[in-house]
């Protein structure tokens, strides 16, 4: 018999926390819709993105509502991923049955977080989360520790953003932005 969650220990793990949030863009006057075609759009996209995550490197640590926590051993397969990700989304790719155009917002930070074996916690988990709300839409951003661990290949593929101020954190946080893949840069032309 298992225990409940809360008589799990907590171990120590660093990792590539993932937060995916799907959005709509927002027009003024007009109300989001969240009828069934949308909400079935926004769950066959996250659906889609989270079968893109390849263990071991990976594993889908919850799916919910409009959103996706991961966690990848490395912030290069968790680049990996989010490129593949925002690939999804290109025009050649979407195929939602509602007009409003879906994007994802990711948030990406590496560090080390607590898990019971099923869930995460701690500040790690926090900051990719707050790192997801303030990116826009279709935009993958990363925290600086992130960036400084990702590959020289992946950091070129990255825009220094400068210091953002983050619900929650007393600090800044520097963020970066990783640009489109020249794959989907091609396709979206």
């Amino acid at each position: 018999m298992h225990g409940a969650p809360d008589d799990q220990p907590l171990q120590p793990i660093t990792g590539t926390v993932v937060f995916a949030l799907v959005a709509a863009p927002v027009q003024p006057g007009v109300a989001p819709s969240f009828d069934a075609a949308g909400i079935a759009a926004q769950r066959q996209l996250l659906s889609r993105a989270a079968a893109l995550v390849a263990p071991p490197e990976g594993r889908v640590v919850e799916l919910q509502g409009d959103g996706l926590l991961l966690l990848f051993t490395l912030p290069d397969a968790a680049l990996a991923w989010a490129h593949s990700a925002q690939a999804l989304m290109s025009p050649h790719q979407t195929t939602a049955p509602t007009p409003q155009a879906l994007a994802l917002r990711l948030g990406l930070h590496h560090g080390q977080v607590l898990s019971d074996g099923t869930a995460l916690y701690g500040h790690g988990v926090n900051l990719a989360a707050r790192i997801a709300n303030v990116a826009g839409l279709g935009e993958t951003l990363l925290s600086d520790v992130t960036q400084r661990h990702a590959s020289p290949s992946w950091q070129r593929q990255m825009d220094d953003l400068g210091p953002y101020f983050l619900k929650h954190f007393d600090e800044p946080q520097q963020l970066y932005k990783l640009n489109p893949s020249p794959a989907l840069m091609r396709a979206t032309a």
